[in-house]
């Protein structure tokens, strides 16, 4: 009966609010800007930059890893330094994300 409890709250602990293996990623907007340290540090799953692009410096956690990405700001999202984010790293695009459903960014 004890194991039976003990998978099920493990089971409840494990469940994530996002979609790990499908590259979303909760994050923390650290820089908004166009600076040289930001254009190289680029995320390398994005598309070829285009124009003054503004981007976003993203820090999350990849395979148990501590990254900084800098990601392109989509059209319609207004962040700023310290907000949360759902990052999809495969998808080179992230949004706003409510604060409760982030636990560790």
């Amino acid at each position: 009966m004890s194991g039976v409890l003990l998978l099920t709250w493990l089971a409840g602990c494990t469940a994530l609010p996002y979609g790990h293996k499908d590259g979303e990623r909760p994050a923390t907007v650290i820089e908004i800007g166009r600076t040289a340290e930001l254009i190289a540090r680029r995320s390398d799953t994005c598309p070829p930059a285009h124009g003054d692009e503004v981007l976003v410096l993203l820090r999350y956690t990849g395979n148990s890893h501590l990254r900084w990405r800098a990601f392109p700001l989509p059209p319609g999202v207004d962040v700023k330094e310290g907000d949360r984010v759902l990052l999809d790293v495969n998808a080179c695009r992230f949004k706003k994300m409510e604060s409760a459903a982030c636990v560790r960014c």
